[in-house]
């Protein structure tokens, strides 16, 4: 939609040989995310995101298509922050595989591969 925000049903395309926290940005000031949870994981999904330099932070749960499964925060930070996902149990059904964490900002993007198994 061109403002920088993904809405459900827009499509991210995400570099999936790499599965680090990769800033894709020359400065290096883009987030990074690193995993509090397992990977794989069966149940909660717990990662801490640094925006960086700070300002607006956008993170998301994408499927292997792109697709928007869980916006997990959309908003302003200033320093590191922690987000969750439930993957599997009541009230959150999901199937078994690969998914992405993507946290975006506007100095860059960063994704991190996650495994979710039965």
């Amino acid at each position: 939609n061109g403002d920088g925000n993904l809405d459900p049903g827009e499509r991210v395309t995400v570099n999936a040989s790499n599965p680090a926290a990769v800033p894709l940005t020359p400065s290096g000031r883009g987030a990074t995310i690193r995993l509090l949870s397992p990977n794989p994981t069966r149940g909660e999904l717990r990662a801490m995101v640094d925006a960086g330099a700070g300002g607006a932070l956008s993170v998301a749960l994408v499927d292997v298509n792109g697709r928007v499964v869980e916006r997990l925060y959309q908003g302003v930070a200033r320093g590191p922050i922690e987000v969750s996902a439930r993957l599997a149990g009541a009230g959150a059904p999901r199937a078994a595989g690969v998914y992405f964490l993507v946290a975006r900002t506007d100095a860059g993007v960063a994704s991190k591969r996650v495994a979710l198994v039965p």
